[in-house]
């Protein structure tokens, strides 16, 4: 596995003057695989996967494992390399996801939630399994840490974007390790992440993403609408990416 900066996502939210942490999540609801037959992957085995462009500015980027892919759009442009088994779709494979993606963004966003407010900002704080909601955005400060508190999905839903200050990263506790905990980040609008940025989650946003000088995921990512772009020496590795797992309400 490529060496990506280590992310420790902290998600640092108050209500009011109550903690984030100390408000009982919304459990993941079984319908998530019911809308999709066997929904597995979220991303498939994507690593990268857009509508209209994927764009790699500056110096190459790199994925190191699943594929790439634009539909219906057809431009990817830029240097970047290929590593491990990590290969460019077919044009049907792109077609297929990208009609997936969609339904997966939609059928995710609309889980019920707990609301953690308007714009939240999540550096600092641990989470425990469930589904979370900001009315428009989610941040992460600069150099901090988001903790997921044990095994399980977590899922961030923002109504408009997620954007993370450099060298923020995500860490574990109480059982809680990459092969058996997925976080994912559903955007009503865009993704923009900071320099140095490393995330163990997948990324489905419905406008744009955005791969700030040597950030990295360790997921997949898709955009229903338009186009990624990588700025300078980005990374995506799709070993972990992330499945749904589920329990009945």
């Amino acid at each position: 596995m490529a060496s990506v900066t280590s992310i420790t996502l902290l998600f640092s939210l108050c209500v009011g003057s109550t903690l984030l942490s100390e408000v009982q999540p919304t459990p993941v609801p079984s319908r998530v695989t019911r809308a999709f037959d066997n929904i597995g992957d979220v991303c498939d085995n994507f690593a990268v996967h857009a509508r209209t462009t994927i764009t790699f500015a500056g110096p190459p980027s790199m994925i190191t494992t699943g594929k790439i892919g634009v539909s219906p759009g057809t431009a990817i442009t830029g240097q970047y390399h290929l590593l491990n088994d990590a290969q460019l779709a077919t044009p049907a494979e792109a077609m297929v996801f990208a009609a997936r993606a969609k339904g997966i963004h939609t059928a995710l966003m609309v889980l019920p939630s707990k609301k953690l407010g308007v714009a939240v900002e999540l550096g600092g704080q641990t989470f425990e399994p469930g589904v979370y909601s900001a009315g428009t955005s989610l941040n992460i400060a600069f150099g901090s840490t988001v903790t997921m508190q044990g095994p399980g999905t977590y899922i961030f839903q923002a109504g408009s974007t997620l954007i993370t200050a450099a060298d923020v990263s995500i860490s574990y506790t109480n059982g809680a390790m990459p092969h058996n905990t997925n976080v994912v980040f559903v955007l009503g609008t865009s993704a923009t992440l900071g320099a140095r940025c490393s995330l163990q989650a997948s990324i489905l946003a419905k406008a744009a993403i955005t791969f700030g000088v040597g950030s990295g995921l360790e997921g997949g990512c898709a955009v229903a609408q338009t186009a990624i772009t990588f700025e300078t020496a980005g990374t995506v590795d799709s070993t972990e990416n992330v499945q749904i797992h589920t329990q009945e309400q």
